[in-house]
């Protein structure tokens, strides 16, 4: 018998209709192709190109496969992340063979010498490992703002977790916000940039234990923009307007919701089966995302595998076959159309391109 992840059996004390998440539907025609071994594909703003690691290094290739390049030579380097110019790829430098502790470099997406892009501050500390291996917190850890004139990152200090935005004009910190700590019921943390303008949007599970949506854009103050629901996570932001995605839990009768909200009071959600990793289609048309589950045993093993939500017929589609017994899916990102997708499966890079 399947038992679902702690995704969908969390509590909740909100009562609402009870609404069945659609079906799933096998009726999409999918290819896939194994680009190279690899890990953590960061897909660039134009496209045409992906970044990811690979023995502790980052390489970049073309999303054919071809003309990859390894650009840096270091043995613990990680999470990759395009500049939105496309002309540099930040990532976390850690030490070596533990994935546990690092800080921010910056180098040029052709090759060359790396540069410390933030003040040393360890980004993440364990919740690298946490990440990487287990998913219990929300890639990517750090990432750049619309502009580039922001990072944001989480850093663990002491026992608790914080959000950290610094901006690389001024090079000082401007926020930094606890948003998780050891008396926290919420085990994920989770933010985005907007795509159109310097607005981060994160949770925190301070201000309620089972978390809450806020927003910050500098200079203000962060604001309170949503409790509706409990245990929001997987943040992801549409592509063509000032609008964000969340995966909320409801309550039993119900289940996992993804709920879209543009702050200006407009709403919309959509029941599935599950959200980890959430991300919006370049055409918006979209949701893609993870379920994952967990059969036999006392622990049991742990499955995935990568959905397809379609807004316009409410439809679930399945994406890829099973993943890795005790690995997961987690980093996938789409393509510049919204017919690819690039995952991690097996520690090799994955291209998908579907069809209905």
């Amino acid at each position: 018998m399947l038992i679902l992840s702690y995704l969908l059996t969390s509590p909740s004390c909100k009562k609402n209709s009870s609404i069945e998440p659609p079906p799933i539907s096998d009726s999409l025609i999918t290819i896939e192709q194994v680009l190279a071994d690899g890990q953590e594909p960061a897909v660039s703003p134009d496209g045409t190109r992906i970044a990811y690691t690979r023995d502790g290094s980052i390489y970049v290739m073309d999303t054919s496969g071809a003309n990859i390049k390894q650009i840096t030579q270091g043995n613990g380097d990680v999470l990759p992340r395009w500049r939105p110019d496309g002309q540099a790829i930040g990532f976390i430098r850690t030490v070596a063979g533990s994935y546990n502790q690092g800080l921010l470099y910056s180098v040029p997406s052709s090759g060359g010498a790396p540069t410390l892009i933030n003040f040393g501050q360890p980004v993440a500390d364990s919740l690298i490992e946490v990440s990487r291996v287990y998913t219990e917190t929300a890639i990517p850890i750090w990432d750049w703002s619309y502009d580039a004139s922001l990072i944001a990152y989480l850093a663990v200090k002491g026992s608790s977790t914080f959000l950290d935005v610094e901006s690389l004009v001024s090079d000082s910190l401007i926020l930094s916000r606890e948003i998780f700590n050891a008396n926290s019921a919420n085990p994920t943390r989770s933010f985005a940039w907007s795509s159109k303008s310097n607005k981060l949007v994160f949770t925190s599970c301070l201000e309620r234990s089972d978390g809450i949506i806020l927003t910050y854009q500098p200079p203000l103050p962060p604001q309170i923009a949503d409790t509706t629901y409990l245990f929001p996570s997987y943040i992801t932001q549409s592509h063509q307007v000032e609008e964000f995605s969340y995966y909320v839990y409801v309550n039993a009768s119900r289940g996992p919701t993804i709920r879209s909200n543009d702050f200006a009071g407009n709403t919309a959600e959509y029941s599935v089966s599950s959200a980890a990793g959430l991300k919006w289609s370049p055409d918006n048309n979209y949701f893609l995302y993870e379920w994952e589950w967990t059969v036999g045993g006392a622990l049991g093993y742990d499955y995935s595998r990568l959905y397809l939500f379609d807004r316009a017929t409410g439809k679930q589609y399945k994406l890829t076959s099973e993943g890795d017994i005790n690995y997961h899916d987690f980093f996938f990102d789409w393509g510049k159309n919204s017919n690819t997708v690039f995952s991690e499966r097996f520690k090799k890079i994955y291209k998908i391109q579907f069809k209905h």
